[in-house]
Parts: structure tokens; C-alpha cells; sequence
């Protein structure tokens, strides 16, 4: 796990903490301890050292794009997972994918300079980057080009039934009044569950639990 750094699709943030509280608190989780000055360095390149100590409410959209990014850096892992790159807004003024060009090339990547930062160079050649997308469609010819395309088939009906029980388990596990419900769904529940897609399975044991 401490190998991966995730950028994903939404802005996902604590609302009770403030920008370095945050960065010092995904740095725990991932048990790396004593990291300030690493944290420094990650809020001065990604232009945040003014926004150190502002609530994460606080920040404008972009601002709160910069603070994911540094989080999925904070741990210095050596990949990179963009999640759902075909959503990426592309008709904006500024492409968000225009970086990747340069990064996913080792020889550009080696001095690579952000267009918002441009007095600071960083080699990033070292970085393997993993992107998900529900489909190719969306991600321009040239960017596909460089990188290996692994198509993924959905799960069928059992396998479906399996990552229920496995999701189930681990609510069970996870909750103090687990032990209460049963130690594997009952099939006529699995049955009704095989019919939602993947990602629609926690959300629907959740809220049955």
C-alpha cells in the first residue's frame, strides 16, 4: 500500500483539518513519522505554503486539487494512480491531462516544469504512473500511445456474489455490533445483490446494515 500514492477523481477531503493537518495525518497513516520537512518542500512546490494552516473549507476547487495530489505524494511512493482519467474536463482553457505528455516520457520527466510553477524543475523519470477508465474513449490517441491499455471484463453474476461476501465481512468485521448479524449473507440476499454493479454493492450494504 505505501507503494501507491492515489489521486482520485473526487475532491475528496476532512473538513476538520487544515491543509498541513491533513498532510501530517495521511503521512501517519502510511507510518511515516517525523515528515515536516517533506511536507514543506510538497506545500511550497505545489504553491500551497500560504494555504499551510487555512481549513480545508477554505479552498477554492483547484486549491483543493493541489492538497490531493500532495497527499497522494506525502509518502513519496514511486506510482502513481490517476482515477478515472477519461472524466478528466478537457474543454477548459487549461487541458488537466497536458502534463502527462511530458511526464509518461523518462527523458522529459527528468526536468519536468509545471506551467504554474515555472521556476522549478522536478525528475519525476523515477515515477511509474497507473490510470483506471471506464473507457478509452474519452483519453486522447496521442496519450494513449504511451501508455499499456489492460482491458478489465466486468465480474460475472458469481463473482459478483463473492465480492459481496467479502465486502460484508468486512463490515462485519470493521463495526462493534458486527457479531450481532450473521457470519455470511444469507444467498437470497446474494441473489438480489448480483444484479448491481461492483461499485454499488458497499453503498447498498451499508445502508442495510
Amino acid at each position: 500500500r505505501r507503494k501507491l500514492g492515489i489521486v482520485p477523481q473526487e475532491l475528496v477531503f476532512d473538513p476538520f483539518f487544515n491543509v498541513r493537518e491533513a498532510l501530517r495525518f495521511q503521512s501517519g497513516y502510511f507510518g511515516v513519522k517525523n515528515n515536516d520537512a517533506w511536507i514543506d518542500e510538497l506545500l511550497e512546490n505545489l504553491g500551497l505554503a500560504d494555504k499551510a494552516n487555512a481549513n480545508m473549507r477554505q479552498l477554492s476547487g483547484g486549491m483543493k486539487r493541489r492538497v490531493l495530489v500532495a497527499q497522494a505524494l506525502v509518502h513519496r511512493p514511486p506510482v502513481i494512480v490517476l482515477d478515472e482519467l477519461d472524466k478528466s474536463d478537457q474543454q477548459r482553457q487549461y487541458d488537466p491531462l497536458a502534463a502527462l505528455y511530458t511526464l509518461l516520457e523518462p527523458r522529459s520527466a527528468r526536468d519536468f516544469i509545471d506551467l504554474s510553477i515555472r521556476d522549478f524543475a522536478i525528475d519525476a523519470s523515477h515515477v511509474n504512473w497507473v490510470a483506471t477508465a471506464n473507457s478509452t474513449e474519452g483519453i486522447p490517441a496521442p496519450l494513449l500511445s504511451r501508455m499499456t491499455v489492460l482491458q478489465v471484463q466486468a465480474p460475472n453474476a458469481e463473482q459478483v456474489a463473492h465480492i459481496a461476501q467479502q465486502i460484508y465481512g468486512r463490515m462485519r468485521a470493521e463495526s462493534p455490533w458486527g457479531s450481532i448479524f450473521a457470519p455470511k449473507l444469507d444467498e437470497q440476499v446474494v441473489e438480489e445483490l448480483k444484479g448491481l454493479p461492483p461499485r454499488s454493492l458497499g453503498l447498498a450494504l451499508k445502508r442495510a446494515l
